[in-house]
């Protein structure tokens, strides 16, 4: 593999959308082949992200909760069939009036809607939001759901409804079986047995660690902010703080099957539950979706003649990745201290060189090449009329400043993607309305919106 090509990728990205820093590690052979750290863990002490630099994984904490049941399912203490409430008591939401059942939360096909729980408290923690939701322990859960009885989607098992809540479920779950905290289970049935030493829940155990990323928002204006580390009991959906040494330690054990260094954390039929294709997350997409869900983990089929697992992560401040190729024996971990370029892009990305395929393979890579020079400042004739292209995801967004106190923004979807012609579309008194670049030569590029043909102002 191309390291340096690696380099160069993730060096323009992290230039690109004002990334701090990002830490990663490359597998193969059953070992780490390659790992580097990039940029700043600590903007303020002018200290450099490295290997050992540690960071929230967000929702990748998800696949070591789905772990952790399916190791309670091999003992017996429990059966995915398993009604909810007969764990839990306390537990009444049955949609369609049929029982939620613990496969159904491990695969977010419970028929609950996404609450938004979890971002409201962490966008508190962390110093983004100043409202607060008083769910604070597992205790407080059941109060938390009384009454969202009429917060449901369907049937349990119909679709695919992405849910912190059905996770937290499943920390309450493995609380009551076991007696013990979810946290305090994780670190004895995983992190132990992987020799994951600097996998950590406690705010305690992170800052008396010396390699710790501080985590940045970069707001609607560009600024950065330093804000908190989000901690919370209700931790079994987005809690685990760990550096991608210790995360390449956990993807190694799925690509050996469930053992590691003689410890064997997972039964073979286990790694392959959790691997399945279960549900498809394109809501019934007319034409479907690449990315399916299993228990814990996303499945991508027919990647380069393969099969992508893994599962990305992000509480906005803090975001991650990791990524493996079941037939190749490849795997990827990533972490970042903020926002911008996604892990997931940056994971996947890494993997394609690992199966030694072109990048520019990938759709979201030839988006990624062609929406850049869209974006920017473009002009009228005599700078009468201005507007700002941005990049917003898989969309761009214009904004018409018309003068000092009246502007209006227009998201654009995309429809054609060439090098030299891009159509994207909107919807304007109903209908579908075509907006067009245009890249000449020596880099001019013409919009042509609705009345207007604007030029892009030169850098």
């Amino acid at each position: 593999m191309d390291y340096a090509a690696l380099e160069q990728f993730l060096f323009q990205q992290m230039s690109q959308f004002n990334t701090a820093g990002v830490s990663l590690a490359l597998i193969a052979d059953d070992q780490i082949i390659w790992a580097r750290g990039f940029g700043l863990r600590s903007i303020e002490q002018s200290l450099p992200a490295t290997t050992r630099t540690i960071y929230p994984v967000a929702s990748v904490s998800k696949s070591f909760t789905a772990a952790a049941i399916l190791q309670l399912a091999e003992a017996g203490k429990l059966s995915l069939d398993d009604p909810v409430e007969q764990h839990l008591p306390w537990f009444t939401i049955k949609p369609g009036g049929e029982s939620i059942r613990i496969t159904h939360l491990l695969s977010h096909t419970s028929g609950m809607a996404a609450l938004g729980s979890s971002e409201r408290i962490a966008g508190a923690l962390s110093g983004a939001r100043n409202d607060f939701l008083p769910l604070v322990t597992y205790a407080d859960v059941p109060q938390f759901l009384k009454g969202a009885e009429s917060w449901t989607v369907g049937r349990p098992g119909e679709r695919y409804m992405y849910s912190n809540e059905g996770y937290m479920l499943l920390g309450c779950i493995i609380q009551q079986i076991t007696g013990q905290p979810h946290e305090t289970v994780i670190r004895d049935q995983i992190f132990q047995p992987l020799g994951m030493a600097n996998a950590y829940y406690n705010r305690a155990d992170v800052e008396a660690y010396d390699d710790v990323a501080s985590l940045y928002q970069l707001t609607a204006e560009g600024k950065r902010l330093a804000l908190r580390s989000p901690y919370r009991e209700l931790n079994a959906h987005s809690g685990i703080v760990t550096n991608v040494l210790d995360l390449s330690r956990y993807v190694r054990m799925y690509l050996r099957g469930g053992e590691l260094d003689g410890a064997r954390v997972l039964q073979p039929e286990s790694v392959a539950a959790m691997q399945t294709a279960r549900v498809a997350t394109s809501n019934g997409a007319e034409n479907g979706s690449r990315f399916h869900y299993g228990y814990g983990l996303l499945n991508i089929p027919d990647f380069f003649d393969d099969t992508l697992i893994g599962h990305g992560g992000s509480i906005g401040i803090s975001t991650s990745f990791i990524g493996w190729l079941t037939q190749r024996k490849v795997g990827v971990a990533v972490l970042m201290n903020g926002t911008g370029v996604p892990t997931e892009f940056i994971g996947i990305v890494a993997l394609t060189m690992l199966a030694g395929a072109d990048p520019y393979q990938l759709p979201f890579v030839v988006n990624e090449g062609y929406y850049a020079p869209l974006v920017g400042t473009y002009r009228t004739y005599m700078n009468t009329v201005e507007a700002q292209v941005r990049r917003q995801g898989d969309f761009l967004s214009v904004t018409f400043k018309y003068d000092d106190y009246r502007s209006v923004t227009t998201a654009l979807a995309p429809d054609i993607i060439t090098r030299d012609y891009c159509r994207f579309y909107t919807v304007a008194f109903g209908s579908r309305m075509n907006v067009e670049f245009h890249i000449r030569e020596q880099g001019q590029v013409d919009l042509l919106y609705e009345r207007y043909l604007l030029r892009k102002a030169r850098s």
